[in-house]
């Protein structure tokens, strides 16, 4: 899941970051197992220039320091940290390198009025229910994993929902953020 994004520049750096849960270790069982929640941080516009950046963030009376480590398949500049019930719509980090640290505000991009995940959820369930039985076995338990990712394009919200079942077989789905309205669906393979 990832259910919120931000993002922050100063006079020296750029950071985007999402926010959300995976499961840990993954098992493509259909089954929920521990979940790792994360605050995942990119620095934009970086170079791979073998300079070290680190991150602080005080969140709920507790400091986080991370590192920023080159993403090799992604080719980003990338840090984590883990932190349950992240609910913060703007918050402070400070970023540094080299001798050089920056206060950055991070503000969520999300607008008002977005539906959550569960609202998105709900309304897959309700508008696409023969889809949904598809993946259901004959005794009502779903089998297949959900992948649901909040997207902001040009101020709009979107929901991408996945739907993969250990067969291979993944539905794609793009949902309205304000409406739940389903606005496409593609089989990948």
């Amino acid at each position: 899941l990832r259910s919120d994004l931000f993002e922050g520049t100063g006079e020296h750096f750029t950071i985007k970051a999402c926010y959300g849960f995976k499961e840990a270790p993954f098992n493509n069982d259909a089954s929920v197992g521990e979940k790792a929640y994360l605050l995942t941080f990119r620095l934009m516009d970086k170079e791979t220039d073998g300079a070290t950046y680190s991150l602080t963030l005080d969140f709920d009376g507790k400091n986080y320091k991370t590192d920023f480590k080159l993403n090799p398949v992604t080719d980003t500049v990338t840090a984590f940290i883990e932190i349950e019930s992240f609910n913060q719509k703007e918050f402070t980090v400070t970023v540094s390198s080299g001798g050089t640290s920056e206060e950055i505000t991070l503000t969520s991009i999300v607008p008002d009025g977005a539906i959550d995940y569960k609202t998105a959820l709900d309304f897959l369930l309700n508008n696409q229910s023969e889809l949904v039985n598809a993946y259901t076995d004959e005794e009502g338990n779903f089998t297949a994993e959900i992948y649901a990712r909040i997207v902001v394009k040009n101020g709009a919200p979107y929901w991408y929902i996945g739907i993969a079942s250990g067969n291979g077989n993944l539905k794609a789905l793009l949902i309205d953020g304000f409406t739940g309205e389903t606005l496409a669906i593609r089989e990948i393979f």
